[in-house]
């Protein structure tokens, strides 16, 4: 399900991990952490670069959405990753809620640094 929103969400830093200090903010389940990225593919998001995007996030268990130019879908969702259309340049925001959330940004970025070399392996 693709849906116009324009909500834009900061990056917010992982919470603090000093030994014996408590927590001040929300847990990481609750508190959404999001990364923009550029698209570098030439041909832009088709099957093959979409697919390495839902292959990225499989094993993760975070929710992960992403927006590009005001549309959001479920980064798992081959279909609603093609709907965005997104050409070359276009730029990506995906958010992640949950436990791994940060990990699968890290995912998502070396995906984005490589200019989706793994999809054309």
């Amino acid at each position: 399900m693709i849906t116009n929103t324009n909500i834009e969400t900061p990056y917010s830093a992982p919470p603090s991990s000093k030994p014996g200090k408590p927590q001040t903010s929300a847990p990481a389940s609750a508190t959404p952490s999001g990364r923009t990225f550029i698209l570098r593919n030439r041909q832009g998001l088709h099957h093959r670069p979409a697919m390495l995007l839902v292959n990225t996030l499989k094993d993760f268990k975070c929710s992960v959405r992403v927006e590009v130019d005001g549309f959001t879908a479920d980064s798992r969702d081959i279909f609603g990753l093609l709907s965005l259309a997104a050409g070359p340049g276009s730029k990506f925001t995906f958010t992640a809620t949950g436990k791994d959330a940060g990990e699968a940004l890290d995912a998502l970025q070396r995906v984005f640094d490589c200019n989706f070399a793994a999809a054309y392996l």
